[in-house]
């Protein structure tokens, strides 16, 4: 587990689950025609669609070392009350990097709402990746 966060990136520890999905979230300042804080942010995720296949899945997110540096994730919401996220800090008040340990048995779209804040302009956005459910049947 370790090893494929080491590999794509990721250098967090994390929870050990059966099964970790690392996602990169990259978010810039664009001032206007964004998809994120009213326009004023642009974010991708990568993978673009999460697809969980099995339950005690680990999905980490991580904001990309060229998004601003004063973004930071401060907590995430989530359709699935199965999820059990976890906020790790990078820095003082900032964090860089959430995971979330996913127990859902049932097949569906799960919406999920980071919440990221911009800590020198004092904003706060949401991004949603998409997130779908297919459990492996045993």
């Amino acid at each position: 587990m370790k090893e494929q966060a080491q590999e794509s990136g990721f250098t967090n520890s994390i929870t050990l689950g059966d099964v970790y999905i690392p996602v990169m979230v990259r978010i810039t300042h664009v001032g206007v025609g964004g998809n994120a804080g009213s326009g004023v942010y642009q974010y991708t995720c990568y993978p673009e669609v999460v697809h969980v296949t099995q339950s005690r899945t680990i999905i980490g997110y991580q904001l990309s070392p060229d998004s601003p540096a004063e973004l930071g994730f401060t907590g995430l919401y989530s359709s699935d009350s199965l999820y059990r996220p976890q906020l790790l800090q990078i820095g003082p008040t900032v964090g860089r990097y959430i995971q979330v340990m996913h127990l859902n048995q049932e097949a569906f779209l799960i919406n999920v709402a980071l919440q990221i804040q911009d800590t020198q302009k004092l904003v706060m956005l949401s991004v949603d990746p998409q997130v779908t459910n297919e459990p492996n049947p045993a």
